[in-house]
C-alpha cells in the first residue's frame, strides 16, 4: 500500500468514530427525551406503575377511588369491565348519573387520600 492509500483509509477511519460518536449521542438525546416526555405526560408512561403515584386502571380493584390526574378534583370509582365498549365503567363521586369509560391501560392517579 502506498503512503496516500494509507493516508486516505486513516482519514476513513476517523470519519466513521466520528460519524458513530454522533449516532450515539443523537440515540442518548432521543432515550432522554422520551424520558422526559413520560414524566410531562403520565398517561403515555410505559409501564404499569410510576412512583409519583399512578397506576393501570385494571390494576386497580373494583370501587377504589381514583382521579384522572394529579391536580383534579373529579374523582371516580372503578366499575365493572364494559365488554361491548371494551372499556372500564368508571362512576363519578359528586353526580351519581354521570360515568365515565375508560381504557384498562389508562394510567389513572391514585396518591391521594380520600
Amino acid at each position: 500500500m502506498s503512503r496516500s492509500e494509507m493516508q486516505e483509509l486513516e482519514r476513513l477511519r476517523r470519519e466513521m468514530e466520528k460519524a458513530r460518536a454522533a449516532f450515539e449521542e443523537a440515540q442518548d438525546r432521543m432515550a432522554a427525551g422520551r424520558a422526559l416526555a413520560s414524566r410531562r405526560n403520565p398517561r403515555k408512561y410505559d409501564e404499569g406503575r410510576d412512583d409519583a403515584g399512578f397506576r393501570k386502571l385494571s390494576d386497580l380493584k373494583r370501587g377504589e377511588a381514583f382521579k384522572r390526574k394529579a391536580d383534579a378534583r373529579k374523582v371516580y370509582r372503578k366499575g365493572d369491565y364494559d365488554r361491548s365498549e371494551r372499556k372500564y365503567a368508571c362512576d363519578d363521586e359528586d353526580d351519581i348519573s354521570r360515568s365515565i369509560y375508560l381504557k384498562g391501560d389508562a394510567l389513572v392517579y391514585v396518591g391521594f387520600d380520600y
